[in-house]
């Protein structure tokens, strides 16, 4: 299991490095849903850019930039919910995986 959370870590991670302003839309655009699903108003939604001035394929400079920042963020909260044994920062990820596989189990 731990192979698949992390082929679909590599997957999801290429698809937006990759994908460019075209994914970035579509990322825009369930961010749109999930705020309906929320019951929030999804023209409250700013995009942090604007399609246009995103490159075809790839990334931008600010998004890679962006992207290193949070990934050292993320590096960082792992580190110290490892650290106090706070399985939670990766409940998702377990989550994901069991239901992938079809397995049942009860939450501690």
């Amino acid at each position: 299991m731990a192979e698949y959370v992390y082929a679909k870590e590599l997957q999801d991670d290429e698809r937006t490095r990759v994908g460019g302003r075209d994914e970035y839309a579509r990322i825009v655009e369930a961010a749109r849903r999930e705020y309906v699903v929320e019951g929030r108003n999804p023209d409250e939604l700013v995009p942090l850019w604007r399609y246009g001035d995103l490159p075809k394929y790839g990334l931008s400079a600010a998004q890679l930039a962006l992207s290193r920042k949070h990934l050292a963020e993320d590096l960082e909260d792992l580190r110290s919910a490892l650290a106090l044994s706070n399985i939670s920062a990766v409940g998702h990820h377990v989550t994901d995986a069991l239901e992938a596989f079809g397995i049942d189990l009860d939450p501690p």
